[in-house]
């Protein structure tokens, strides 16, 4: 909902308020009232006299009354739009999580390792299901570093 359409349910309500407010003046104007407080009259006349404190007091609460809806309006706008980006993060984070296995799972692919020379990594056909152990890798690796410089680099870092 946009602002305007915000702004315009809310004036409606604040106009509905005020006419609703004026209705007992609009019935009751005429009639006299008498006000006392113990045995001396404070006030004396027509209710429609005291007009003006009503008044005021009916444009008061209409106007609360719209600010109140235009600012429920504005929480319920922010409040869809809070819950929009937060499902479009799960969404994002979502997709980082599967590039970031499927980049893991490049990195660390039999191909790729054979390519670099690092076949040590591989567990043997004899040897499946066994660990190797650090010193059977440290052998592997010093036999490797004998084989290339670009080799010898990436395997230096592994060690």
């Amino acid at each position: 909902m946009s602002f305007s359409k915000s702004l315009l349910s809310s004036s409606a309500l604040a106009g509905i308020v005020f006419a609703t407010s004026l209705v007992p003046l609009a019935l009751f104007g005429a009639k006299p009232l008498t006000v006392q407080v113990g045995q001396r009259p404070v006030f004396s006349g027509q209710l429609r006299d005291l007009s003006t404190p009503y008044l005021g007091l009916a444009v008061s609460a209409s106007v609360g009354a719209g600010l109140v809806a235009l600012a429920i309006s504005g929480w319920r706008q922010s409040q869809r739009q809070v819950s929009q980006v937060e499902r479009q993060l799960a969404e994002l984070d979502q997709q980082v999580q599967e590039k970031s296995a499927l980049i893991e799972d490049l990195a660390f692919s039999e191909a790729k390792l054979k390519a670099l020379g690092l076949e040590v990594f591989l567990q043997s056909e004899s040897g499946e299901g066994t660990p190797l152990t650090a010193a059977a890798l440290l052998q592997s690796v010093e036999a490797a570093s004998a084989q290339s410089p670009r080799q010898s680099e990436v395997l230096a870092v592994v060690q």
